[in-house]
């Protein structure tokens, strides 16, 4: 079963969820907690610079197997990944802050509803990627765009 991920779910159903469902969401999300609860302005700006579509692509070959729970969408688990490497945060930590922090929820695509991967999800995903060789090069395709909004 090389290539394939499983992970747990305990929410909503992020994996249906498109673009412009998730927008809506954030939205509406937005419109109930107000104008600047939840928001992280570093990691807003990072999030409109990077086209994700290209690195999407690129992970997608790490997916959930046909059967168990639903899985994280790759992109959900490669942006936790980041702000794990950006927030030096050990995978529980990183759990922990994926439930409590609206902007890490926000900037990953989990919705309030939605559950949120566990630390041990995590660690099988970066094992995943860095098996298939993509950790490195997926963080090479994001790093001219981010650089300048990490900085900033």
């Amino acid at each position: 079963m090389a290539g394939r991920f499983v992970t747990g779910h305990q929410g909503g159903d992020v994996v249906a969820q498109g673009s412009a469902q998730r927008r809506w969401t954030l939205w509406f999300l937005d419109a109930l907690l107000g104008e600047g609860l939840g928001r992280n302005e570093r990691l807003d700006r990072i999030d409109v610079l990077i086209d994700w579509m290209p690195i999407e692509a690129f992970v997608s070959a790490i997916h959930a197997a046909d059967e168990g729970r639903k899985a994280y969408p790759p992109l959900t688990m490669v942006k936790a990944l980041l702000l794990q490497q950006w927030y030096g945060l050990f995978d529980p930590r990183l759990e922990e802050a994926l439930s409590d922090t609206l902007s890490f929820r926000r900037f990953v695509g989990l919705g309030m509803h939605d559950g949120m991967p566990d630390h041990s999800t995590i660690s099988r995903f970066r094992k995943a990627m860095s098996e298939q060789g993509l950790t490195g090069a997926c963080l090479m395709r994001s790093r001219g765009n981010w650089s300048s909004a990490v900085l900033s």
